[in-house]
Protein backbone atom coordinates (compact mmCIF):
# COMPACT_ATOMS: atom_id res chain seq x y z
CA UNK A 1 0.00 0.00 0.00
CA UNK A 2 1.48 3.32 -1.04
CA UNK A 3 2.11 6.18 1.33
CA UNK A 4 -0.61 8.14 -0.47
CA UNK A 5 -3.40 5.74 0.55
CA UNK A 6 -1.89 4.24 3.70
CA UNK A 7 -4.54 5.96 5.84
CA UNK A 8 -7.08 3.51 4.40
CA UNK A 9 -7.05 0.13 6.09
CA UNK A 10 -8.52 -3.04 4.57
CA UNK A 11 -11.50 -4.38 6.47
CA UNK A 12 -11.57 -7.78 4.78
CA UNK A 13 -9.43 -10.26 2.94
CA UNK A 14 -7.83 -9.55 -0.42
CA UNK A 15 -11.15 -10.31 -2.10
CA UNK A 16 -12.09 -7.75 -4.75
CA UNK A 17 -15.10 -6.72 -2.66
CA UNK A 18 -13.00 -5.62 0.30
CA UNK A 19 -14.10 -2.33 1.87
CA UNK A 20 -11.59 0.27 3.04
CA UNK A 21 -12.50 2.68 5.81
CA UNK A 22 -11.05 5.75 7.46
CA UNK A 23 -12.24 8.03 10.25
CA UNK A 24 -10.93 11.60 10.43
CA UNK A 25 -12.03 14.83 12.02
CA UNK A 26 -14.56 16.89 10.11
CA UNK A 27 -12.19 19.85 9.82
CA UNK A 28 -9.82 21.22 7.20
CA UNK A 29 -7.00 18.89 8.17
CA UNK A 30 -9.25 15.85 7.93
CA UNK A 31 -10.69 16.97 4.59
CA UNK A 32 -7.20 17.57 3.20
CA UNK A 33 -6.11 14.08 4.26
CA UNK A 34 -8.99 12.69 2.22
CA UNK A 35 -8.00 14.85 -0.74
CA UNK A 36 -4.46 13.50 -0.63
CA UNK A 37 -5.55 9.86 -0.64
CA UNK A 38 -5.69 7.51 -3.60
CA UNK A 39 -9.47 7.09 -3.37
CA UNK A 40 -10.19 10.59 -2.05
CA UNK A 41 -10.90 12.16 -5.43
CA UNK A 42 -12.62 10.91 -8.57
CA UNK A 43 -13.65 7.61 -7.03
CA UNK A 44 -17.06 6.46 -5.76
CA UNK A 45 -17.40 6.42 -1.96
CA UNK A 46 -20.00 6.22 0.79
CA UNK A 47 -19.50 8.29 3.92
CA UNK A 48 -20.87 9.05 7.35
CA UNK A 49 -20.63 12.44 9.05
CA UNK A 50 -21.35 12.05 12.74
CA UNK A 51 -21.30 13.76 16.10
CA UNK A 52 -22.55 12.77 19.52
CA UNK A 53 -26.25 12.47 18.63
CA UNK A 54 -26.66 13.30 14.96
CA UNK A 55 -25.32 11.83 11.71
CA UNK A 56 -25.56 12.28 7.98
CA UNK A 57 -25.15 9.55 5.34
CA UNK A 58 -24.07 10.28 1.79
CA UNK A 59 -22.45 9.01 -1.39
CA UNK A 60 -20.21 10.82 -3.81
CA UNK A 61 -17.91 10.45 -6.80
CA UNK A 62 -15.43 12.88 -5.23
CA UNK A 63 -15.12 12.67 -1.43
CA UNK A 64 -12.76 15.64 -1.13
CA UNK A 65 -15.04 18.05 -3.02
CA UNK A 66 -18.14 16.75 -1.23
CA UNK A 67 -16.56 17.25 2.20
CA UNK A 68 -15.61 20.80 1.23
CA UNK A 69 -19.22 21.43 0.24
CA UNK A 70 -20.49 20.04 3.56
CA UNK A 71 -17.99 22.18 5.50
CA UNK A 72 -19.68 25.29 4.10
CA UNK A 73 -23.12 24.18 5.35
CA UNK A 74 -23.92 25.26 8.95
CA UNK A 75 -26.44 22.39 9.25
CA UNK A 76 -23.56 19.95 8.95
CA UNK A 77 -20.78 21.71 10.87
CA UNK A 78 -22.85 22.58 13.93
CA UNK A 79 -23.39 19.06 15.28
CA UNK A 80 -21.19 16.78 13.16
CA UNK A 81 -17.55 16.32 14.15
CA UNK A 82 -16.15 13.29 12.29
CA UNK A 83 -15.96 11.78 8.82
CA UNK A 84 -16.07 8.02 8.27
CA UNK A 85 -15.28 7.22 4.65
CA UNK A 86 -15.96 3.87 2.99
CA UNK A 87 -14.56 3.02 -0.41
CA UNK A 88 -13.43 0.00 -2.38
CA UNK A 89 -11.54 -0.81 -5.58
CA UNK A 90 -14.78 -2.47 -6.75
CA UNK A 91 -17.15 0.45 -6.08
CA UNK A 92 -19.22 1.95 -8.89
CA UNK A 93 -22.06 4.49 -8.99
CA UNK A 94 -24.81 1.87 -8.76
CA UNK A 95 -23.15 0.16 -5.80
CA UNK A 96 -22.65 3.33 -3.74
CA UNK A 97 -26.23 4.51 -4.35
CA UNK A 98 -27.41 1.14 -3.09
CA UNK A 99 -25.09 1.14 -0.07
CA UNK A 100 -26.07 4.70 0.83
CA UNK A 101 -29.74 3.77 0.84
CA UNK A 102 -29.15 0.64 2.90
CA UNK A 103 -27.10 2.60 5.41
CA UNK A 104 -29.80 5.27 5.80
CA UNK A 105 -32.52 2.65 6.21
CA UNK A 106 -30.67 0.55 8.80
CA UNK A 107 -29.29 3.52 10.77
CA UNK A 108 -32.77 5.00 10.99
CA UNK A 109 -34.03 1.72 12.46
CA UNK A 110 -31.00 1.39 14.76
CA UNK A 111 -31.73 4.78 16.42
CA UNK A 112 -28.16 5.29 17.59
CA UNK A 113 -28.23 8.66 15.80
CA UNK A 114 -30.82 11.13 14.64
CA UNK A 115 -30.19 11.37 10.91
CA UNK A 116 -29.97 14.77 9.27
CA UNK A 117 -30.83 13.22 5.90
CA UNK A 118 -33.86 14.69 4.21
CA UNK A 119 -33.06 13.37 0.75
CA UNK A 120 -34.37 9.96 -0.17
CA UNK A 121 -31.13 8.29 -1.10
CA UNK A 122 -31.44 6.05 -4.16
CA UNK A 123 -35.21 5.99 -4.56
CA UNK A 124 -35.66 3.42 -7.29
CA UNK A 125 -34.57 -0.20 -6.92
CA UNK A 126 -32.40 -1.16 -9.85
CA UNK A 127 -30.39 -4.26 -10.57
CA UNK A 128 -26.75 -4.26 -11.59
CA UNK A 129 -23.88 -6.69 -11.99
CA UNK A 130 -23.27 -8.69 -8.78
CA UNK A 131 -25.73 -6.60 -6.79
CA UNK A 132 -26.28 -9.37 -4.21
CA UNK A 133 -22.53 -9.63 -3.67
CA UNK A 134 -22.29 -5.90 -3.00
CA UNK A 135 -25.28 -5.99 -0.67
CA UNK A 136 -24.08 -8.95 1.35
CA UNK A 137 -20.31 -8.60 1.38
CA UNK A 138 -19.81 -4.85 1.24
CA UNK A 139 -22.69 -3.77 3.41
CA UNK A 140 -21.97 -6.38 6.07
CA UNK A 141 -18.40 -5.10 6.23
CA UNK A 142 -19.62 -1.51 6.54
CA UNK A 143 -22.06 -2.41 9.32
CA UNK A 144 -19.42 -4.41 11.20
CA UNK A 145 -17.17 -1.33 11.19
CA UNK A 146 -20.00 0.78 12.60
CA UNK A 147 -20.68 -1.70 15.40
CA UNK A 148 -16.97 -2.05 16.22
CA UNK A 149 -16.69 1.74 16.45
CA UNK A 150 -19.89 1.82 18.54
CA UNK A 151 -21.63 3.86 15.86
CA UNK A 152 -24.41 1.26 15.60
CA UNK A 153 -26.15 -0.65 18.36
CA UNK A 154 -27.89 -3.66 16.89
CA UNK A 155 -27.41 -6.55 14.48
CA UNK A 156 -28.87 -6.29 10.99
CA UNK A 157 -31.23 -9.22 11.53
CA UNK A 158 -32.74 -7.47 14.55
CA UNK A 159 -33.40 -4.27 12.64
CA UNK A 160 -35.17 -6.06 9.79
CA UNK A 161 -38.06 -6.82 12.15
CA UNK A 162 -38.77 -3.17 12.95
CA UNK A 163 -41.69 -1.28 11.39
CA UNK A 164 -39.39 1.70 10.87
CA UNK A 165 -37.24 -0.54 8.67
CA UNK A 166 -40.15 -1.97 6.67
CA UNK A 167 -42.04 1.28 6.15
CA UNK A 168 -39.14 3.72 6.08
CA UNK A 169 -39.73 6.54 3.58
CA UNK A 170 -36.02 6.21 2.74
CA UNK A 171 -36.54 2.64 1.54
CA UNK A 172 -35.89 1.86 -2.10
CA UNK A 173 -38.97 1.51 -4.26
CA UNK A 174 -39.46 -1.03 -7.01
CA UNK A 175 -39.72 0.40 -10.51
CA UNK A 176 -43.46 -0.20 -10.31
CA UNK A 177 -43.77 1.76 -7.05
CA UNK A 178 -41.40 4.50 -8.22
CA UNK A 179 -43.38 5.05 -11.41
CA UNK A 180 -46.59 5.12 -9.38
CA UNK A 181 -45.19 7.79 -7.06
CA UNK A 182 -44.10 9.82 -10.09
CA UNK A 183 -47.62 9.59 -11.56
CA UNK A 184 -49.22 10.53 -8.23
CA UNK A 185 -47.03 13.62 -7.93
CA UNK A 186 -48.16 14.67 -11.41
CA UNK A 187 -51.81 14.09 -10.46
CA UNK A 188 -51.40 16.19 -7.32
CA UNK A 189 -49.62 18.95 -9.20
CA UNK A 190 -52.40 19.06 -11.80
CA UNK A 191 -55.12 19.26 -9.13
CA UNK A 192 -53.39 22.28 -7.57
CA UNK A 193 -52.76 24.02 -10.90
CA UNK A 194 -56.13 23.57 -12.58
CA UNK A 195 -58.25 23.48 -9.42
CA UNK A 196 -59.96 20.30 -10.59
CA UNK A 197 -60.44 17.82 -7.80
CA UNK A 198 -59.05 14.32 -8.41
CA UNK A 199 -59.78 10.92 -6.95
CA UNK A 200 -57.08 8.26 -7.29
CA UNK A 201 -57.79 4.55 -6.77
CA UNK A 202 -54.77 2.26 -6.31
CA UNK A 203 -55.65 -1.41 -6.18
CA UNK A 204 -53.07 -3.87 -4.89
CA UNK A 205 -53.17 -7.28 -3.27
CA UNK A 206 -51.67 -8.22 0.07
CA UNK A 207 -47.93 -7.60 0.16
CA UNK A 208 -47.70 -5.31 -2.87
CA UNK A 209 -46.40 -2.41 -0.78
CA UNK A 210 -49.47 -0.19 -0.46
CA UNK A 211 -48.52 1.07 3.01
CA UNK A 212 -44.94 1.79 1.97
CA UNK A 213 -46.25 3.84 -0.97
CA UNK A 214 -48.55 5.76 1.39
CA UNK A 215 -45.80 6.54 3.93
CA UNK A 216 -43.27 7.37 1.22
CA UNK A 217 -45.68 9.74 -0.54
CA UNK A 218 -46.78 11.62 2.57
CA UNK A 219 -43.17 12.03 3.69
CA UNK A 220 -42.22 13.37 0.26
CA UNK A 221 -45.14 15.79 0.08
CA UNK A 222 -44.69 17.18 3.58
CA UNK A 223 -40.94 17.60 3.05
CA UNK A 224 -41.62 19.43 -0.22
CA UNK A 225 -44.23 21.63 1.44
CA UNK A 226 -42.22 22.41 4.57
CA UNK A 227 -38.96 23.05 2.69
CA UNK A 228 -37.22 20.15 4.40
CA UNK A 229 -35.39 19.19 1.21
CA UNK A 230 -32.65 21.40 -0.16
CA UNK A 231 -29.88 21.10 -2.71
CA UNK A 232 -27.17 20.64 -0.07
CA UNK A 233 -28.67 17.23 0.67
CA UNK A 234 -27.85 16.01 -2.82
CA UNK A 235 -24.50 15.44 -4.47
CA UNK A 236 -24.09 17.83 -7.44
CA UNK A 237 -24.07 14.81 -9.76
CA UNK A 238 -27.60 13.89 -8.62
CA UNK A 239 -29.66 17.04 -9.04
CA UNK A 240 -32.27 15.11 -11.01
CA UNK A 241 -33.76 14.36 -7.56
CA UNK A 242 -35.31 17.82 -7.83
CA UNK A 243 -37.25 17.21 -11.03
CA UNK A 244 -40.43 18.14 -9.15
CA UNK A 245 -39.42 21.79 -8.75
CA UNK A 246 -42.81 23.09 -9.91
CA UNK A 247 -44.74 20.94 -7.42
CA UNK A 248 -42.35 21.92 -4.62
CA UNK A 249 -42.97 25.60 -5.40
CA UNK A 250 -46.74 25.09 -5.50
CA UNK A 251 -46.79 23.23 -2.18
CA UNK A 252 -44.67 25.91 -0.52
CA UNK A 253 -46.41 28.97 -1.94
CA UNK A 254 -50.08 27.93 -1.89
CA UNK A 255 -51.95 29.86 0.82
CA UNK A 256 -53.31 28.81 3.18
CA UNK A 257 -50.78 26.05 3.74
CA UNK A 258 -51.61 22.78 1.96
CA UNK A 259 -53.07 20.37 4.52
CA UNK A 260 -52.08 16.73 4.08
CA UNK A 261 -52.95 13.67 6.18
CA UNK A 262 -52.70 9.89 6.14
CA UNK A 263 -55.93 8.08 7.05
CA UNK A 264 -55.44 4.59 8.52
CA UNK A 265 -58.82 2.93 9.32
CA UNK A 266 -57.33 -0.06 11.21
CA UNK A 267 -56.81 1.11 14.79
CA UNK A 268 -54.07 -1.35 15.77
CA UNK A 269 -52.06 -0.64 12.63
CA UNK A 270 -52.59 3.12 12.94
CA UNK A 271 -51.25 3.10 16.50
CA UNK A 272 -48.28 0.98 15.45
CA UNK A 273 -47.39 3.28 12.54
CA UNK A 274 -47.66 6.35 14.75
CA UNK A 275 -45.53 4.82 17.51
CA UNK A 276 -42.99 2.86 15.47
CA UNK A 277 -42.57 4.94 12.30
CA UNK A 278 -43.90 8.50 12.43
CA UNK A 279 -42.56 9.29 15.89
CA UNK A 280 -39.05 8.16 14.88
CA UNK A 281 -38.64 10.41 11.83
CA UNK A 282 -38.17 14.06 12.67
CA UNK A 283 -40.03 15.37 9.63
CA UNK A 284 -42.99 13.01 10.18
CA UNK A 285 -43.59 13.69 13.86
CA UNK A 286 -46.00 16.52 13.13
CA UNK A 287 -47.75 14.78 10.22
CA UNK A 288 -51.37 13.84 10.81
CA UNK A 289 -52.08 10.10 10.83
CA UNK A 290 -55.76 9.89 11.65
CA UNK A 291 -58.89 7.78 11.75
CA UNK A 292 -61.86 8.40 9.41
CA UNK A 293 -63.72 9.88 12.39
CA UNK A 294 -60.96 12.38 13.06
CA UNK A 295 -60.97 13.38 9.39
CA UNK A 296 -64.53 14.68 9.73
CA UNK A 297 -63.37 17.39 12.16
CA UNK A 298 -61.57 19.37 9.46
CA UNK A 299 -60.91 19.82 5.77
CA UNK A 300 -57.91 18.60 3.80
CA UNK A 301 -56.29 19.39 0.48
CA UNK A 302 -54.73 15.93 0.12
CA UNK A 303 -55.84 12.75 1.89
CA UNK A 304 -53.98 9.47 1.46
CA UNK A 305 -56.10 6.55 2.66
CA UNK A 306 -54.35 3.26 3.43
CA UNK A 307 -56.38 0.05 3.81
CA UNK A 308 -59.36 1.82 2.22
CA UNK A 309 -61.21 -1.53 2.07
CA UNK A 310 -61.56 -1.21 5.85
CA UNK A 311 -63.60 2.00 5.67
CA UNK A 312 -66.97 1.39 7.24
CA UNK A 313 -70.73 1.66 6.80
CA UNK A 314 -73.10 2.32 9.69
CA UNK A 315 -75.19 -0.81 9.24
CA UNK A 316 -72.32 -3.06 10.26
CA UNK A 317 -71.00 -0.95 13.12
CA UNK A 318 -71.50 -2.04 16.70
CA UNK A 319 -74.20 -0.37 18.81
CA UNK A 320 -71.54 1.47 20.81
CA UNK A 321 -70.34 3.10 17.59
CA UNK A 322 -73.69 4.36 16.31
CA UNK A 323 -73.64 7.66 18.21
CA UNK A 324 -70.15 8.60 17.02
CA UNK A 325 -71.03 7.55 13.48
CA UNK A 326 -74.21 9.62 13.44
CA UNK A 327 -72.41 12.68 14.81
CA UNK A 328 -69.76 12.40 12.10
CA UNK A 329 -72.47 12.20 9.43
CA UNK A 330 -74.25 15.22 10.91
CA UNK A 331 -71.03 17.27 10.99
CA UNK A 332 -70.77 16.86 7.23
CA UNK A 333 -74.44 17.26 6.42
CA UNK A 334 -75.07 13.59 5.61
CA UNK A 335 -77.85 11.31 6.74
CA UNK A 336 -77.06 8.02 8.46
CA UNK A 337 -76.76 6.08 5.19
CA UNK A 338 -73.47 7.82 4.30
CA UNK A 339 -70.29 5.74 4.29
CA UNK A 340 -66.87 6.69 5.59
CA UNK A 341 -65.84 6.87 1.93
CA UNK A 342 -68.46 9.62 1.54
CA UNK A 343 -66.95 11.43 4.53
CA UNK A 344 -63.42 11.43 3.13
CA UNK A 345 -64.64 12.43 -0.31
CA UNK A 346 -66.45 15.40 1.24
CA UNK A 347 -63.54 16.72 3.34
CA UNK A 348 -60.92 16.52 0.54
CA UNK A 349 -60.60 19.55 -1.72
CA UNK A 350 -57.81 18.59 -4.14
CA UNK A 351 -56.67 14.96 -4.23
CA UNK A 352 -58.13 11.89 -2.52
CA UNK A 353 -55.87 8.83 -2.84
CA UNK A 354 -57.35 5.43 -1.91
CA UNK A 355 -55.18 2.30 -1.55
CA UNK A 356 -57.49 -0.65 -1.76
CA UNK A 357 -57.66 -4.48 -1.88
CA UNK A 358 -61.16 -5.93 -2.38
CA UNK A 359 -59.95 -9.32 -1.08
CA UNK A 360 -59.29 -7.87 2.39
CA UNK A 361 -62.85 -6.90 3.26
CA UNK A 362 -63.41 -9.02 6.38
CA UNK A 363 -66.12 -7.31 8.44
CA UNK A 364 -69.82 -6.70 7.98
CA UNK A 365 -69.07 -3.02 8.57
CA UNK A 366 -66.45 -2.83 5.80
CA UNK A 367 -67.74 -1.00 2.75
CA UNK A 368 -69.15 -3.51 0.24
CA UNK A 369 -67.21 -3.96 -2.98
CA UNK A 370 -70.19 -2.81 -5.04
CA UNK A 371 -70.18 0.53 -3.20
CA UNK A 372 -66.57 1.09 -4.25
CA UNK A 373 -67.45 0.13 -7.81
CA UNK A 374 -70.36 2.59 -7.86
CA UNK A 375 -68.07 5.28 -6.41
CA UNK A 376 -65.50 4.62 -9.15
CA UNK A 377 -68.18 4.76 -11.85
CA UNK A 378 -69.41 8.11 -10.55
CA UNK A 379 -65.89 9.57 -10.50
CA UNK A 380 -65.07 8.06 -13.89
CA UNK A 381 -68.11 9.71 -15.45
CA UNK A 382 -67.03 13.07 -14.05
CA UNK A 383 -63.53 12.47 -15.57
CA UNK A 384 -61.91 13.06 -12.18
CA UNK A 385 -60.80 9.46 -11.53
CA UNK A 386 -57.30 8.05 -12.03
CA UNK A 387 -56.78 4.30 -11.54
CA UNK A 388 -53.55 2.40 -10.91
CA UNK A 389 -52.65 -1.17 -9.94
CA UNK A 390 -49.76 -2.60 -7.93
CA UNK A 391 -49.03 -6.12 -9.14
CA UNK A 392 -45.68 -7.24 -7.75
CA UNK A 393 -45.66 -9.33 -4.57
CA UNK A 394 -43.05 -8.00 -2.15
CA UNK A 395 -43.90 -9.45 1.26
CA UNK A 396 -44.23 -13.18 0.81
CA UNK A 397 -41.06 -14.89 -0.41
CA UNK A 398 -43.26 -17.42 -2.17
CA UNK A 399 -44.12 -14.60 -4.57
CA UNK A 400 -47.12 -14.39 -6.84
CA UNK A 401 -47.22 -18.21 -7.18
CA UNK A 402 -48.03 -18.57 -3.50
CA UNK A 403 -50.52 -15.68 -3.53
CA UNK A 404 -52.38 -17.19 -6.47
CA UNK A 405 -52.40 -20.57 -4.71
CA UNK A 406 -54.06 -19.01 -1.62
CA UNK A 407 -56.66 -17.20 -3.73
CA UNK A 408 -57.42 -20.37 -5.67
CA UNK A 409 -57.55 -22.50 -2.52
CA UNK A 410 -60.23 -20.24 -1.06
CA UNK A 411 -62.03 -19.92 -4.38
CA UNK A 412 -63.86 -22.33 -6.65
CA UNK A 413 -60.87 -23.53 -8.68
CA UNK A 414 -57.98 -24.74 -6.47
CA UNK A 415 -54.55 -25.22 -7.99
CA UNK A 416 -51.36 -26.99 -7.02
CA UNK A 417 -48.51 -25.17 -5.32
CA UNK A 418 -44.90 -26.18 -5.88
CA UNK A 419 -42.88 -25.34 -2.75
CA UNK A 420 -39.49 -23.89 -3.63
CA UNK A 421 -38.20 -20.93 -1.66
CA UNK A 422 -41.09 -20.67 0.80
CA UNK A 423 -41.67 -22.67 3.98
CA UNK A 424 -45.25 -23.95 3.77
CA UNK A 425 -46.31 -26.81 6.05
CA UNK A 426 -49.48 -28.54 7.21
CA UNK A 427 -49.72 -29.76 10.83
CA UNK A 428 -51.94 -32.48 12.26
CA UNK A 429 -51.86 -31.01 15.78
CA UNK A 430 -52.02 -27.41 16.90
CA UNK A 431 -49.59 -28.01 19.77
CA UNK A 432 -46.95 -29.10 17.26
CA UNK A 433 -47.53 -25.98 15.16
CA UNK A 434 -47.21 -23.78 18.25
CA UNK A 435 -43.87 -25.42 19.10
CA UNK A 436 -42.64 -24.81 15.55
CA UNK A 437 -43.75 -21.14 15.56
CA UNK A 438 -42.05 -20.55 18.91
CA UNK A 439 -38.83 -22.06 17.56
CA UNK A 440 -39.03 -19.84 14.49
CA UNK A 441 -39.67 -16.85 16.74
CA UNK A 442 -36.39 -17.61 18.51
CA UNK A 443 -34.50 -18.11 15.24
CA UNK A 444 -35.93 -15.01 13.58
CA UNK A 445 -35.65 -12.78 16.65
CA UNK A 446 -39.42 -12.26 16.80
CA UNK A 447 -42.42 -11.60 14.56
CA UNK A 448 -43.67 -15.19 14.52
CA UNK A 449 -47.25 -15.72 15.74
CA UNK A 450 -50.24 -18.04 15.59
CA UNK A 451 -53.48 -16.47 14.33
CA UNK A 452 -57.03 -17.67 13.77
CA UNK A 453 -60.25 -16.76 12.02
CA UNK A 454 -63.66 -15.77 13.30
CA UNK A 455 -65.02 -19.06 14.52
CA UNK A 456 -64.10 -19.23 18.21
CA UNK A 457 -65.69 -17.62 21.26
CA UNK A 458 -65.01 -13.93 20.88
CA UNK A 459 -63.06 -12.33 23.75
CA UNK A 460 -64.66 -13.63 26.92
CA UNK A 461 -61.92 -11.71 28.74
CA UNK A 462 -61.60 -14.29 31.46
CA UNK A 463 -59.13 -16.99 32.42
CA UNK A 464 -58.25 -19.76 31.94
CA UNK A 465 -59.13 -19.56 28.23
CA UNK A 466 -61.31 -18.01 25.56
CA UNK A 467 -61.72 -21.28 23.65
CA UNK A 468 -60.46 -24.86 23.47
CA UNK A 469 -58.85 -26.82 20.63
CA UNK A 470 -57.81 -30.48 20.96
CA UNK A 471 -58.59 -30.30 24.68
CA UNK A 472 -56.23 -27.37 25.32
CA UNK A 473 -57.39 -23.87 26.24
CA UNK A 474 -56.17 -20.74 24.41
CA UNK A 475 -56.50 -16.99 24.88
CA UNK A 476 -56.99 -14.37 22.21
CA UNK A 477 -54.67 -11.37 22.04
CA UNK A 478 -55.27 -9.04 24.96
CA UNK A 479 -57.87 -6.84 23.28
CA UNK A 480 -59.65 -6.81 19.94
CA UNK A 481 -57.43 -4.11 18.38
CA UNK A 482 -54.12 -4.90 20.09
CA UNK A 483 -51.32 -2.89 18.46
CA UNK A 484 -48.66 -4.63 20.59
CA UNK A 485 -49.55 -8.25 19.82
CA UNK A 486 -47.17 -8.60 16.87
CA UNK A 487 -44.13 -7.04 18.54
CA UNK A 488 -44.48 -8.11 22.19
CA UNK A 489 -43.20 -11.66 22.78
CA UNK A 490 -45.22 -11.94 25.96
CA UNK A 491 -48.09 -12.67 23.53
CA UNK A 492 -46.37 -15.73 22.08
CA UNK A 493 -48.75 -18.19 23.75
CA UNK A 494 -51.82 -16.24 22.64
CA UNK A 495 -53.68 -16.49 19.34
CA UNK A 496 -54.05 -13.36 17.25
CA UNK A 497 -57.33 -12.31 15.67
CA UNK A 498 -57.88 -10.66 12.29
CA UNK A 499 -57.83 -7.16 13.82
CA UNK A 500 -54.27 -7.61 15.09
CA UNK A 501 -52.98 -9.28 11.92
CA UNK A 502 -54.32 -7.15 9.08
CA UNK A 503 -51.74 -4.68 7.80
CA UNK A 504 -48.84 -6.31 9.64
CA UNK A 505 -45.95 -8.44 8.38
CA UNK A 506 -44.81 -11.58 10.21
CA UNK A 507 -41.68 -13.60 9.62
CA UNK A 508 -43.64 -16.84 10.12
CA UNK A 509 -47.38 -17.10 10.54
CA UNK A 510 -49.17 -20.10 11.97
CA UNK A 511 -52.79 -20.12 10.75
CA UNK A 512 -55.62 -22.05 12.37
CA UNK A 513 -58.32 -23.01 9.86
CA UNK A 514 -61.27 -23.37 12.20
CA UNK A 515 -64.61 -25.15 11.99
CA UNK A 516 -66.00 -22.51 9.61
CA UNK A 517 -63.98 -23.96 6.74
CA UNK A 518 -63.94 -27.63 5.74
CA UNK A 519 -63.57 -30.01 2.81
CA UNK A 520 -66.67 -31.68 1.38
CA UNK A 521 -65.41 -35.05 0.08
CA UNK A 522 -68.72 -35.92 -1.55
CA UNK A 523 -68.69 -32.85 -3.75
CA UNK A 524 -64.90 -32.47 -3.93
CA UNK A 525 -64.71 -28.85 -2.80
CA UNK A 526 -63.96 -26.57 0.13
CA UNK A 527 -67.06 -25.31 1.91
CA UNK A 528 -67.70 -22.40 4.27
CA UNK A 529 -69.88 -23.22 7.28
CA UNK A 530 -71.18 -19.87 8.46
CA UNK A 531 -73.05 -21.46 11.39
CA UNK A 532 -69.67 -21.69 13.15
CA UNK A 533 -69.00 -17.95 12.84
CA UNK A 534 -68.60 -16.42 16.32
CA UNK A 535 -67.51 -12.87 15.44
CA UNK A 536 -70.69 -10.75 15.29
CA UNK A 537 -68.87 -8.02 13.35
CA UNK A 538 -68.49 -10.42 10.39
CA UNK A 539 -72.07 -11.71 10.43
CA UNK A 540 -74.69 -10.64 7.89
CA UNK A 541 -78.13 -11.61 6.69
CA UNK A 542 -76.68 -11.90 3.22
CA UNK A 543 -75.23 -15.39 2.64
CA UNK A 544 -72.64 -14.29 0.08
CA UNK A 545 -71.37 -11.47 2.30
CA UNK A 546 -70.72 -13.87 5.18
CA UNK A 547 -69.02 -16.36 2.87
CA UNK A 548 -66.82 -13.62 1.39
CA UNK A 549 -65.91 -12.21 4.82
CA UNK A 550 -64.76 -15.62 6.06
CA UNK A 551 -62.78 -16.39 2.89
CA UNK A 552 -61.18 -12.93 2.91
CA UNK A 553 -60.21 -13.27 6.57
CA UNK A 554 -58.30 -16.48 5.77
CA UNK A 555 -56.76 -14.80 2.72
CA UNK A 556 -55.42 -12.06 5.01
CA UNK A 557 -54.08 -14.54 7.58
CA UNK A 558 -52.48 -16.85 5.00
CA UNK A 559 -50.60 -13.93 3.41
CA UNK A 560 -48.92 -12.46 6.52
CA UNK A 561 -45.83 -14.70 6.66
CA UNK A 562 -42.73 -13.38 4.88
CA UNK A 563 -40.63 -16.55 5.05
CA UNK A 564 -43.23 -19.18 5.81
CA UNK A 565 -46.81 -20.11 6.63
CA UNK A 566 -47.74 -23.06 8.83
CA UNK A 567 -51.31 -24.34 8.76
CA UNK A 568 -53.40 -26.38 11.17
CA UNK A 569 -56.87 -27.25 9.88
CA UNK A 570 -59.36 -28.54 12.44
CA UNK A 571 -61.11 -30.49 9.69
CA UNK A 572 -58.97 -33.56 8.95
CA UNK A 573 -60.33 -33.88 5.41
CA UNK A 574 -59.26 -30.30 4.72
CA UNK A 575 -55.74 -31.03 6.00
CA UNK A 576 -55.46 -33.99 3.67
CA UNK A 577 -56.88 -32.04 0.75
CA UNK A 578 -54.41 -29.16 1.12
CA UNK A 579 -51.56 -31.66 1.39
CA UNK A 580 -52.68 -33.18 -1.90
CA UNK A 581 -52.20 -29.79 -3.59
CA UNK A 582 -48.63 -29.32 -2.32
CA UNK A 583 -45.67 -30.47 -4.36
CA UNK A 584 -42.02 -30.08 -3.43
CA UNK A 585 -39.48 -29.19 -6.11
Amino acid sequence: MSEKDSFLRPNASSDVFRVLDKSVKFDQEGIDSIGNAKYGRDWPSVYLLYGKEEAYVGETQNAYNRMKQHSENPKRTENLENILLFTSPSFNKSAILDLENELITYMLADEKFTLQNNNRGQSRYHDYYQRLKYNEDCFNQVWNVLRKMKLANRHLYELQNEDIFKYSPFKQLTSEQYDLIDDLLKDIESSIVDGKRRTVMIEGGAGTGKTLVAVYLINLLTNFRDNNIDATDVDPDDYDEFGNARLIKLLQETKPKIRIALVEPVQSFRESLRRNVFSKIKELRGVEIISPYQATNGSYDILIVDEAHRLRVRSGAGASEYMAYDKACARLGFDKTATQLDWLDKVTSKTLILLYDPNQKVKRADIPHQVFEAFKTEKRESTSLKEYTLWSQLRVKGGNDYMEFVKALLGPYPRQYVVRDYDFKIYDHLTDMFVAIKEKNREMNGLCRVVAGKDFDWFKDKEPSDFTIEGKGYLWNKKAADSTFIHDDSNLDRIGCIDTAIGFDLNYCGVILGPDIAYDKANGKIVIRKEHLKDPSAASKDEKTVQDNIRNAYYVLLTRGIYGTYVYAMDEALRDYIRSLIKHS
